[in-house]
Formats: structure tokens, C-alpha cells, sequence
């Protein structure tokens, strides 16, 4: 009776295995866990459970309502990375009450497992996140190229990260809206989310993909588990693949070792006097595009004027008064000059322009894209005939690290500088000494040199000075 009512099972001679009868409430139940033994010769035995996922395969057999199927699939990028943190949805068609959603892990997995079957279903995927995530003026670069014809897209998952204007093309307005919002002058992209899933197709191309794409999947008259139904995230904007995916991935672009150096005059100013920044530098050679931020203090922006790079007033962001954003991409490339371009300016206190003016990474990145592999590189500030009265420790780059990171100071004057790095407990994991000029230097780290993981502090100490960061390694 026990083995009828499906509450134990039955060994068969025969098949020199057991049996087990399962009823409509486990279809309804499935996926249902059961216990395996196994025996030999000598009656030795072990056992673990398997989990078995039931399909009613007799329409008949149960009542309406205990017909159940699953719906499973797996989220990507478009390099195959898992994304975590989708929400995905999955709404019965036929039955405006029935809608379900989950969480993706850092598998990328999904499974609804218990729907009910010979209806029609839909599912979707959103994502949140920062709209700017990812996003740089080397995208730009890259989608210009696209444009252009100069190096054309060959995934269309690309293609459609570029439309970021919603307009299916690809076009300069797209550009027009990734600068402003690179700037800072858009806090949001204004007509598309932040990503964008679309159902996985071998048949997209780039011809096609912006018009044939779908951002859901459909199912038609569910009559057994359905898996593999896949979506490719994309993170608008993003054409690199430098956004975070889930927790394993670091999201971050590379960068080649060496820094460029923009120059501008040292001089001395008078509240109320208007003046022109001239940018020039002589490390320049085929600079297809840069970015940085400008933070000041005494000095208001009123404007730029192009020299070598044709730059004008959509190319700078004025956060604020003291805030300035800069993204430039020139397909011809930039090369050494005397007159980059320039920024008007009214000094609102009297000084030195060396003690107004610095050049960092705050709101946007501070780097340039060189040569025909656009390699990436670091840019700084250096004010000819002023001389660096500030000690400052820069963060690193990049801040979280796999591999190597690349710490920046800036020193008042000549002398040594000793650069300690330590964990939350305070043990001392490395130091590095040496002697360093006055102005910019870097010290170089590198993860298998530190052998460790997880939250580090560094201070550097020269002299009378000495400053504190954090930073993060990760697997």
C-alpha cells in the first residue's frame, strides 16, 4: 500500500533495482529530492539523494492546476561574463495575476519551477546600477570608429549597446548624449535604462540587431521544462566591457604602464583677472582621445578655445565653480604641441596658478588613448616655472586590483619617501623606500609580491609628511 501510494519504494528482482510511483501532487511539487542506496556483493552499502525533476507527460492524467513545468536560463554579457543582481521576470500571458520574479546570483542562473503548464508565458530582465558604470570617452573613441567605418562592430550586442539614444542608429547623437553624460552634465542616460537584456540569438547581426532584437522571451503553450531560454546583458554605453558584471569581476579597463603630462604656465594673478590656460605637451603622439578632471580653487571656467584639438564648449562639464570635466576624442590623433587647447578662466583670488589648478581622477578617470590599440594611459598636470609646495598621496589605480596597481604622489621637494602597506589588524605586509624627486613620482605594486587579499591601508611618509589611503585586492 505503501509503494501504491507512493510513500516508499519497492525492489524488483528482475531489474535488480528498486521502484517508486509518483503521483500528480509531485509533479506539483518538482523538483523532488530521493533517496539512492547502493549495495555490494558483500552488502556493503552508501547512499546520497538525487534530485529529480518530474514532467507530466499525460496531459490527462492530472487535474487541471497540477500540471507543472519548469522555466531556467542563464544571463551574460556579451563576453560571456555571469551577471549578478538581475531581477527577472516571468508573467503568465494568460492569467494577468501570475507574475513571479527573482534574483540572479554570481552564476548568472535563473529558474522559475513550478509553473503551471499549457499556457503561454513572457519573461524579462532589469538591472540596476550607475547609469555611467563602465562608460568612458573610449567608448566614444570606439563608436566613432564604428561610425566611421574605420573599425567596423562585428558583435551585435555592440551595436545595440551603442544606440543609447533609442533611436535604432547608431549615429553622432548617441556620442552627443554618452559626452554629457561622461561630463557629468546627465545624471542618467535619458531614453534607455542602465542595462538592457535581450534574448540571446544566433540569428542577430550587425545589420540586424538594433531592429530584430527582443527584450523578452516568449513561450508558447509550456508542455515541459523549458531550459536554456539565456539573455545577453548590456550595459548601454559600455562597448569595452569594463562594467561589473557580478562580485568576481573587477570591471575594470586596462591600463599600460607610463603617464602623459599636459602643461600649462606658471603665473601670477590678481583677483578679478581673466586668463588663458594654454594646455600643451610635449609626450603627445597619436592621442585619439582623453579625459580627466580639472578641481579649482580661486579660479571660475568661462570657456575653452581649440588649438591642435579641436575642442569646444560640449567637450568640458562645469559641475561647479571648483569642479571642471574634460572628455576629447579625435579620430586623426593629438600629437606633441604647443597649444592643445585653451580654458578662459577669471581668477577669484589672488596667487600662484599652480596652487588653483589640479588635475585628477575625482569625477571621471584621468587618462588618454594612444596609438592604433587606443593603449591606456595616466595624465597629469605639471605647471611649468611653479614649483609643488603640497605633499599629496594619490588613491591607487586601479582600486579594486587583481594584478597591479600604480600609486601616485606628489612630493614638496627632493628627498626619501617610504611607502608602507599594511592590513585592518596592522601587520606590516610590505614597505618600499627610495628617493624621489620633488613633484609627481609613482611605486608600482604588485599582487603576487603582497600575497594577500582583501582591504589594505597605505601610508607614505617623507620627511614631516605623511598620508593615508585604503585599497582593495581581489581574487
Amino acid at each position: 500500500a505503501e509503494y501504491l501510494n507512493g510513500d516508499a519504494q519497492l525492489w524488483n528482482p528482475d531489474q535488480n533495482s528498486s521502484a517508486k510511483i509518483f503521483n500528480c501532487d509531485d509533479v506539483a511539487a518538482s523538483p523532488v529530492m530521493v533517496e539512492m542506496t547502493v549495495w555490494d556483493p558483500k552488502l556493503n552499502s552508501d547512499w546520497c539523494e538525487v534530485e529529480l525533476t518530474l514532467v507530466n507527460n499525460q496531459p490527462d492524467a492530472c487535474p487541471d492546476g497540477q500540471q507543472r513545468a519548469s522555466i531556467s536560463g542563464h544571463i551574460e554579457t556579451y563576453e560571456g561574463e555571469n551577471i549578478s543582481e538581475v531581477e527577472v521576470f516571468i508573467q503568465n500571458m494568460k492569467d494577468s495575476a501570475y507574475r513571479l520574479s527573482m534574483m540572479t546570483s554570481n552564476d548568472g542562473n535563473y529558474a522559475f519551477t513550478d509553473n503551471p503548464m499549457y499556457t503561454d508565458y513572457q519573461i524579462k530582465a532589469s538591472k540596476s546600477g550607475e547609469d555611467d558604470e563602465g562608460v568612458s570617452t573610449l567608448d566614444i573613441v570606439l563608436i566613432q570608429r564604428h561610425i566611421l567605418g574605420l573599425d567596423e562592430f562585428v558583435n551585435p550586442y555592440k551595436v545595440i549597446a551603442s544606440d543609447v539614444n533609442n533611436d535604432k542608429r547608431v549615429t553622432g547623437t548617441d556620442l552627443v548624449v554618452m559626452r554629457k553624460l561622461i561630463l557629468g552634465i546627465y545624471k542618467e542616460w535619458p531614453s534607455v535604462p542602465v542595462w538592457r537584456f535581450v534574448g540571446k540569438s544566433d540569428l542577430l547581426t550587425v545589420e540586424n540587431a538594433l531592429d530584430d532584437c527582443q527584450e523578452f522571451i516568449s513561450i508558447s503553450d509550456l508542455n515541459g521544462n523549458m531550459e536554456g531560454q539565456n539573455f545577453v546583458g548590456l550595459k548601454m554605453g559600455d562597448v569595452n566591457g569594463t562594467a561589473k558584471a557580478n562580485a568576481r569581476d573587477i570591471g575594470l579597463g586596462t591600463r599600460s604602464n607610463g603617464v602623459l603630462t599636459l602643461n600649462i604656465i606658471e603665473q601670477q594673478v590678481n583677483k578679478g583677472d581673466e586668463l588663458n590656460l594654454i594646455f600643451s605637451s610635449e609626450d603627445f603622439n597619436q592621442v585619439h582621445g582623453y579625459q580627466f578632471t580639472l578641481e579649482l580653487d580661486g579660479l571660475i571656467i568661462t570657456g575653452i578655445e581649440s588649438g591642435d584639438a579641436k575642442m569646444n564648449d560640449s567637450h568640458i562639464g562645469l559641475i561647479n565653480n571648483n569642479t571642471v570635466t574634460v572628455s576629447y576624442s579625435d579620430m586623426e590623433g593629438v600629437g606633441a604641441s604647443d597649444n592643445i587647447f585653451t580654458l578662459k578662466a577669471i581668477a577669484t583670488n589672488s596667487g600662484n596658478i599652480s596652487n588653483m589648478i589640479n588635475l585628477n581622477g575625482q569625477v571621471i578617470n584621468s587618462e588618454a588613448y594612444v596609438g592604433d590599440q587606443l593603449e591606456i594611459k595616466g595624465l597629469e598636470l605639471n605647471v611649468i616655472g611653479g614649483e609643488e609646495t603640497t605633499f599629496r598621496l594619490e588613491q591607487n589605480e586601479p582600486n579594486p586590483f587583481d594584478e597591479v596597481t600604480v600609486i601616485g604622489f606628489v612630493l614638496p621637494e627632493n628627498g626619501n619617501a617610504t611607502l608602507t602597506v599594511y592590513d585592518v589588524s596592522g601587520r606590516v605586509i610590505t614597505n618600499v623606500r627610495g628617493n624621489y624627486t620633488q613633484g609627481y613620482n609613482e611605486i608600482k605594486l604588485n599582487k603576487e609580491d603582497l600575497n594577500v587579499t582583501g582591504v589594505l591601508y597605505y601610508t607614505l611618509k617623507s620627511g614631516d609628511y605623511n598620508a593615508t589611503k585604503k585599497m582593495i585586492i581581489i581574487d
